[in-house]
């Protein structure tokens, strides 16, 4: 009976993952346009690429910033991995020297009260830098999903440069006198 339950209650659970399934596709197949899909798009390109579907729009100031953002959070997450897996090791190592003492004293051996309370210490320490470089393994990779995550809504949802010469200075006439505007696009 138990065991029915435990399958009854997956299954639910399948059902209701079915369930929501199904809209979400289809709203993000209503969403964004079938030119987004295709094979030899944009979409495609920063997909695989961040910053190379907006250089192929035309958008080199944009692919700049998407590729720059990637790049450095992709390089700091990679560092922020590195030093956090020596902080790991570190400890491992040090709880291995703690536990020997351990294993010393309980078979008749001498151990150093320095020694356990150094040690001790060092542990701790080490523990905590390795939970900052947790945190910013964190940072560095909700950095880089958001940067990727932004390179894709925005190939998405711009549309290719048409080469028209953007309007650099306006000139306006208004009751006070003159008015220049410049304007840049990006």
């Amino acid at each position: 009976m138990h065991i029915r339950r435990e399958s009854n209650r997956e299954s639910n659970k399948s059902n209701v993952r079915r369930a929501w399934f199904r809209p979400a596709a289809l709203a993000v197949l209503l969403l964004f346009p079938t030119h987004a899909f295709a094979v030899d798009s944009a979409f495609v390109r920063s997909l695989l690429v961040p910053g190379t579907g907006q250089a192929h729009q035309g958008h080199y100031t944009r692919s700049a910033v998407f590729a720059g953002a990637a790049v450095l959070s992709g390089f700091g997450l990679l560092l922020a991995q590195v030093h956090y897996n020596e902080a790991v090791d570190k400890l491992d190592e040090q709880k291995r020297i703690y536990a020997s003492y351990e294993e010393t004293l309980s078979e008749g051996g001498v151990v150093s009260i320095v020694d356990l309370e150094t040690t001790y210490q060092e542990m701790q320490a080490t523990h905590e830098s390795a939970d900052e470089r947790l945190v910013w393994r964190h940072a560095f990779l909700i950095g880089f999903a958001a940067t990727y995550a932004a390179n894709l809504i925005d190939v998405l949802i711009s549309k290719p440069y048409d080469g028209e010469p953007d309007q650099r200075l306006s000139v306006e006439m208004s009751p006070a006198g003159l008015r220049v505007t410049k304007t840049f696009r990006f």
